[in-house]
């Protein structure tokens, strides 16, 4: 809407001075930025001055032909609420934490009978305990054994436990004290227990000082085997304390201290995990803001999203910016996970030499990512070299196709943005059964689709078709009929040789492109070039077999359902052996008692049932 030859996008007059969220539409009412604020008519006011020059309000004025806003009853529901519409709309603009990696924690729930501890990737709001992250799995799981043989924790599961008559291996080794059968009372056991939150907690010293306390009782009392053990409990918690050095050694909290450095439009977070004064780990995110925004205004959902995502929170968090929202996100935080959890940003002291620490190493991932990208323009300058492209091709498409055992095809496409996979952008087309054996139809009705229905997807710079020149031209005859011939194609075939040549010649890829009638071989075979096209056609072909993989499994439990007495463990390890469905049914009843788990009265029952149901 225009007012006086001048874009109205709102009424600033009717627009409360209340905390809340605003989102900015463009002209196909699509939302393309989501933002938050503690006064909505201060901000949005600011978004429509003329005299505020930022960037990235300019360029959010230029797309954007309405703003509409949300009023929230706080800043705490306010920040919930952003997190929630930049999920639902995913806003072109928005920074985004696309990492869903979740790292390994150590997971006690204190209100069972005999608690033990086990291994979690996602930290759920259940009243347990958690411990971690741990960034390497190897470190958790050392840890684990480890403090199996401080505090003989029971391992066994919940089932085990309650139906074990006589106690396990573990027992006989002394690194579990067999509350299953009952050689150990659920008070002895609570203790341990404690023992073992307070070594989690990095409390050691306090469980050292209550060992030697318990074994000059033991001395006193006569009682030197049981002294023996606890002395032996002693040595290896010593042990695990030798290497746990750092400047927070005085302090028994857990703290994540946040670097974040910021240039152009990449955004690099560097996180340091303090646990029980001990540094533990550390991870780095890189995020890219695809305008010029300041990092104030989102590093609070960005911090949100990790914790609700991605690691168990710590009881108190460190920032290396000044937010306006740190008091909303603690709250949300601490409800959230039911316990206090601090945020700051210290000016001084040894809090502020951690952040210190962190920044410095997000400014040092920074400069690699910079070597990096660097590189990968050479190699992407010297594609644009091989094939005479136009352009730099930032974006390529690969398409392979993929047939299994003759009746079902699925054509694969992967997605490679600057010289890296973007597997947000991966799509896979199951071609119809009656063209199972034409590779021709198969990427035609792929690309087809590719093009004419994934609209909101960016055209590629370079698209690529494993196959040969047949497979070209099936490609360039699509373009043409959707009006797409300034995308450039290329083709990718392994060479055919006979078992000779192979015993005297390198083995290559042959590159097929319009106009020109011999292929393009890339010299020398460990050219970078060669190897990221030879990556991106392997990529695609393991993405295309992945879905038969996929649907074989699925299948197979289909079937492990419908036969008694025949789980997915038992059909999983049959297909791992016979490799398919139809070599299971053609089986006998010896070759399938081969298989672990499989008696002779499971394998009858495995037999007839395909027998009745071919």
């Amino acid at each position: 809407m225009t007012v006086n030859g001048e874009k109205k996008l709102i009424d600033i007059s009717i627009v409360p001075s209340k905390p809340g969220c605003y989102l900015f539409f463009d002209n196909k009412g699509k939302a393309i930025y989501v933002g938050k604020a503690r006064n909505l008519k201060n901000r949005i006011k600011a978004y429509l001055q003329a005299s505020d020059s930022r960037y990235h309000i300019r360029f959010l004025l230029q797309k954007a032909v309405k703003i509409d806003y949300i009023v929230t009853e706080n800043e705490k529901e306010a920040l919930l609420l952003e997190n929630n519409l930049i999920k639902e709309h995913k806003p072109k603009y928005n920074i985004r934490l696309k990492d869903d990696k979740n790292f390994l924690s150590l997971r006690l729930d204190p209100k069972e009978k005999f608690p033990r501890l086990t291994f979690v990737r996602k930290p759920k709001k259940d009243g347990a305990l958690y411990f971690g992250p741990y960034q390497v799995a190897s470190a958790i799981r050392d840890t684990y054994r480890q403090l199996h043989n401080i505090v003989p924790l029971r391992r066994c599961s919940d089932n085990t436990l309650s139906n074990r008559t006589r106690p396990c291996i573990y027992y006989e080794i002394g690194t579990c004290l067999a509350p299953c059968v009952g050689k150990i009372s659920e008070k002895e056991y609570a203790d341990l227990v404690q023992q073992a939150i307070f070594v989690l907690q990095g409390k050691a010293d306090v469980l050292e000082k209550e060992l030697l306390e318990q074994i000059e009782r033991e001395v006193s009392n006569l009682n030197f085997e049981r002294a023996a053990q606890l002395r032996d409990r002693l040595y290896a918690l010593k042990k695990i304390m030798e290497p746990q050095k750092s400047v927070l050694a005085h302090s028994h909290n857990s703290i994540d201290a946040w670097g974040i450095y910021k240039s152009e439009k990449i955004i690099f977070i560097h996180i340091l995990f303090y646990r029980g004064g001990k540094l533990t780990g550390s991870y780095s995110i890189s995020l890219e803001s695809p305008i010029d925004s300041p990092i104030e205004e989102t590093i609070g959902n960005i911090i949100l999203n990790a914790y609700l995502q991605m690691f168990s929170p710590p009881t108190e968090i460190l920032i290396s910016l000044d937010i306006e929202e740190i008091k909303a996100l603690e709250q949300v935080l601490t409800e959230n996970f039911g316990r206090k959890i601090k945020i700051n940003s210290p000016k001084k002291g040894i809090k502020r030499d951690i952040l210190e620490l962190a920044l410095k190493n997000a400014e040092a991932k920074y400069i690699e990512e910079l070597k990096i990208q660097s590189s990968k323009a050479l190699i992407l300058q010297e594609i644009q070299r091989i094939f005479s492209l136009p352009k730099l091709p930032l974006r390529i498409e690969c398409f392979d196709a993929s047939t299994l055992q003759g009746n079902q095809t699925v054509v694969g496409m992967v997605t490679y943005e600057n010289a890296s996979p973007k597997k947000m952008h991966y799509r896979r087309f199951e071609i119809s059964t009656e063209k199972v054996h034409d590779d021709y139809f198969a990427i035609r009705d792929a690309l087809i689709r590719r093009f004419t229905h994934l609209t909101d997807l960016p055209l590629p710079d370079l698209l690529m078709i494993d196959g040969g020149k047949g497979h070209l031209n099936v490609a360039l005859a699509v373009l043409s009929e959707l009006n797409l011939n300034h995308i450039p194609c290329v083709s990718i075939a392994k060479t055919h040789s006979n078992s000779r040549a192979k015993s005297t010649l390198k083995q290559t890829d042959r590159f097929f492109i319009p106009n020109r009638v011999n292929p393009i071989i890339i010299k020398p075979y460990h050219s970078p070039a060669l190897l990221l096209m030879q990556q991106i056609r392997d990529e695609a072909h393991r993405f295309a077999i992945k879905y038969h993989r996929t649907k074989k499994i699925n299948k197979a439990f289909e079937i492990s359902f419908s036969i008694p007495g025949v789980g997915k463990l038992k059909i999983q390890r049959l297909l791992n052996h016979f490799k398919s469905i139809d070599k299971i049914k053609s089986a006998t009843v010896n070759e399938l008692m081969q298989i672990k788990g499989i008696s002779e009265k499971t394998a009858k029952i495995i037999y007839n049932y395909f027998r009745e149901n071919i």
